[in-house]
């Protein structure tokens, strides 16, 4: 807000239907220095076996396909 005076920011709700989504644990263990060091490094890596990629894969295809226009 200090950087943009002039912009309207609207809050994410802190819970809908179960969902705390803007109050993430997870997600504030997120910083700007592990963002950086990860851009720089590319640690930590995630690695996962083929199969279960190839098995991932399709799903999220068929998803993608369905919200075409």
């Amino acid at each position: 807000k200090k950087a943009a005076p002039s912009k309207h920011f609207i809050a994410a709700l802190p819970e809908q239907e179960g969902c705390r989504c803007s109050e993430c644990p997870y997600m504030k263990l997120n910083t700007l220095d592990k963002l950086y060091r990860c851009l720089l490094t590319g640690e930590p890596e995630v690695r996962l076996d083929p199969d279960l990629i190839e098995r991932a894969r399709r799903p999220l295809e068929r998803m993608l396909e369905l919200s075409k226009p």
